[in-house]
């Protein structure tokens, strides 16, 4: 399992907050654990990397570390970190454009896994924790969720995977926005820049609706 692994890795990697939790009883002999949560400012939530300017910070000490770890890949290292900084500026100035368009800027979330993202676009998240046992069959689920966002003036609600496991807006439900996004990468299949740019389409397709 990724205990066992890790444990026979030179360097583990993590991000520093509860989803890696597990990493704390890794046995066998000693691993440096590296927090990538260090490079980032105080305050940042459990989805940090779902925010391309705090993933580029942190592939920044990735890199570092495996700089000094494997000196003799180093030109190697340095120009991965360099395609990937291109590939996310460019990522974000496409979002950018599509989500400064959408005439929601708010939406209703579980929790905070999306803040960081919803930050750099300029968005505000309503906190609502009941939303992870709303019925969405329901006649009223469109007006619990306006009801939520009421405040920010938002109709849209983000929810994690749908309970088949897909992606996207949840065309059943009339008079609100429910959007289905995967902030752990269970349905990635491409880099990680495709990855995060298809869920954060996602959400500024539901905003713009």
């Amino acid at each position: 399992d990724a205990r066992n692994l890790a444990a026979d890795s030179a360097v583990v990697f993590r991000t520093g907050v509860g989803v890696d939790a597990w990493s704390e009883n890794i046995t066998g002999k000693t691993v440096p654990l590296i927090d990538l949560s260090s490079v980032l400012e105080p305050g940042m939530t459990d989805g940090a990397w779902l925010s391309f300017g705090r993933a580029v910070a942190m592939s920044r000490l990735i890199r570092d570390t495996l700089d000094m770890t494997y000196p003799s890949y180093k030109e190697r290292f340095d120009a991965r970190y360099a395609s990937l900084v291109e590939e996310c500026s460019r990522a974000d100035g496409r979002l950018k454009q599509l989500i400064w368009k959408a005439s929601n800027r708010a939406f209703v979330a579980a929790d905070t896994t999306w803040s960081d993202a919803a930050r750099d676009y300029g968005l505000r998240i309503v906190v609502q924790s009941a939303l992870k046992t709303l019925d969405l069959g329901s006649t009223d689920t469109a007006a619990t969720i306006t009801a939520w966002g009421a405040a920010e003036a938002t109709h849209v609600a983000i929810l994690d995977l749908s309970p088949e496991g897909s992606l996207g807006i949840d065309q059943r439900i009339k008079g609100a926005v429910v959007c289905y996004l995967d902030a752990m990468g269970k349905t990635a299949s491409d880099s990680f820049v495709s990855w995060l740019e298809g869920q954060l389409t996602l959400l500024g397709s539901a905003l713009g609706m």
